[in-house]
């Protein structure tokens, strides 16, 4: 027997989004799984979705901080995942981080990714915006957004179940 499998690969583009202005503050720093990804000033804008930072359906915390010129400022901190892989983050739950800060420390916040969610890579967008919320598709004056690959996996792959040989019998 065969089987003939067939699969499509699309490109999805996603809408555009940065700070204008950088040089007072910018992302230092995201941490998800195992990737780390500390940084410099990155013109309001950095594309670093060849970096693939590991998730898993349920809870997961992200950390994250902010660089600073001199002065601190009140930060707004977003963090978008496309879920459903539909190329926008405006889907009902993929806001999964928002929080403001005028720390330059490393923050983290907890987050869930639901039951059901599409496993495999898709995209991330950390945004921090200068003194008001924003929204996933915005160029805005001060700050500065960063995109991500996640691989999101179903946690019973990776914890697989303990079999409980204690009253094992063979039989022959």
């Amino acid at each position: 027997n065969t089987a003939t499998v067939t699969t499509s690969s699309q490109t999805l583009t996603y809408c555009a989004s940065k700070g204008n202005n950088s040089s007072y503050e910018w992302i230092d720093l995201v941490q998800l799984g195992s990737m780390t990804n500390a940084t410099g000033n990155n013109g309001g804008y950095a594309d670093f979705t060849s970096k693939i930072a590991d998730a898993k359906i349920g809870s997961n915390t992200i950390y994250y901080s902010c660089g600073f010129s001199s002065s601190s400022y009140t930060e707004y901190w977003h963090v978008w995942i496309d879920f459903n892989h539909d190329g926008d983050f405006e889907d009902s739950g993929e806001q999964v981080v928002t929080t403001t800060s005028s720390s330059s420390s490393t923050l983290s916040s907890t987050f869930t990714i639901p039951a059901g969610t599409l496993t495999g890579n898709t995209r991330m967008r950390v945004t921090m915006k200068y003194a008001a919320t924003a929204t996933p598709c915005e160029t805005f004056t001060y700050g500065e957004v960063e995109d991500y690959t996640i691989n999101i996996s179903n946690a019973s792959q990776n914890n697989p179940p303990l079999a409980n040989f204690d009253n094992l019998e063979i039989i022959d």
